[in-house]
């Protein structure tokens, strides 16, 4: 294994970093910085590049890259889909989530019923307002016009999407999007038309999860279940689509501890779960399926990193100790694993961090 640090600022909290192949076969990871240490992506948002799979990087502001495409806010930037379809379309789809708004709103946030949280920067007089929309956003010649549709959701109050989206097959988009204990899949196709569509049980468990395709038209979604020292918590919970995301099983308790997840269909066939890993000792793990994800080798789980600090050193955080991880892993071109995460250092220092390593039994 091999550790190196992405993106690193001094008294700034860098988390979030989400790695992704470019058609012409680079890497990019792109993460948010904020000197509040917030997780509403108030600061700047960085994409880095590398030519050689990961052994250097630059930052890079191409808007022609997927990350760099625009958008009507930062966190909508971060947690949508952003990829290019077979038939050449440019799409970006997900959640607008978080948002600032001015203090004069704050009655029309309280009517809609959005959820309000005081801006971390104590010279502000704005507020944090829960997302409540989702969008769909493409080009169909390479960026140099955009078309863009939005639609409000009805009772949601803190509605965001989070970065583990899935492309099938057939080019169906899967997108995760989650409010409070309720959690959904916005469904993009061609058109695009889209639905929004909300797996059984919600309501009463899980927020941030992960799709994958793991045969075409079979999709397997893993769920966080943060623990709330309660038996059973903080082990995934898994729900299984057979028709491309259109309708989902209950969520049923897998042997996985650790949260949130990402799953990634390696070239062999396998699937790839890496987690957060937020107890002692604390770091990022990974775990194999051999069989499509129906059963998982965790008696032979990998261990990434076991060297997390219990908090870090910010004046400004407000997190409870384990901030570490939200790994996400991509397959180079060699075979190997890059998984990148945050994890917050001795020196008291959040940065994005990755780690380059092998899978056995190839």
């Amino acid at each position: 294994m091999k550790h190196v640090v992405l993106y690193q600022r001094q008294g700034f909290y860098t988390g979030w970093p989400l790695p992704g192949r470019l058609p012409d076969g680079r890497l990019f990871v792109v993460v948010q910085s904020s000197p509040f240490a917030e997780h509403y992506a108030l600061g700047e948002r960085v994409t880095l590049v590398s030519d050689d799979d990961g052994g250097s990087w630059s930052r890079s502001d191409d808007p022609a890259l997927p990350p760099n495409w625009p958008g009507s806010s930062t966190r909508e930037c971060h947690d949508r889909f952003a990829g290019v379809l077979a038939d050449g379309t440019w799409l970006a789809a997900g959640g607008i989530g978080w948002e600032v708004w001015p203090p004069a709103d704050r009655e029309r946030a309280e009517r809609l019923g959005l959820l309000i949280r005081e801006h971390p920067d104590p010279e502000s007089d704005h507020m944090i307002v829960g997302g409540h929309r989702v969008f769909v956003q493409w080009s169909t010649d390479q960026g140099a016009t955009w078309n863009r549709r939005e639609w409000q959701v009805p009772g949601a109050s803190r509605l965001v999407s989070f970065p583990r989206p899935a492309l099938l097959a057939d080019g169906t988009v899967l997108v995760p999007v989650y409010d409070l204990l309720s959690v959904y899949v916005l469904r993009i196709t061609a058109g695009p038309t889209c639905e929004l569509i909300q797996l059984p049980g919600s309501g009463r468990f899980g927020n941030e999860f992960g799709v994958v395709e793991t045969e075409p038209g079979t999709v397997l979604a893993h769920i966080r279940h943060a623990p709330q020292d309660k038996e059973g918590e903080g082990y995934l919970l898994e729900a299984w689509s057979d028709d491309g995301g259109r309708t989902w099983s209950h969520a049923l308790q897998t042997g996985i501890w650790g949260y949130p997840p990402h799953l990634l269909k390696l070239r062999d066939g396998r699937i790839l779960c890496s987690r957060g890993y937020r107890r002692d000792p604390m770091g990022v793990r990974a775990v194999l399926s051999s069989d499509g994800g129906r059963s998982w080798d965790v008696a032979n789980e990998v261990v990434l990193r076991d060297d997390a600090v219990a908090r870090w050193g910010n004046p400004l955080a407000a997190h409870s100790p384990g901030d570490v991880g939200y790994p996400l892993s991509v397959e180079r071109a060699d075979g190997r694993i890059f998984t990148a995460y945050y994890f917050p250092a001795e020196d008291g220092t959040v940065h994005a961090a990755a780690t380059t390593w092998e899978v056995d039994g190839r």
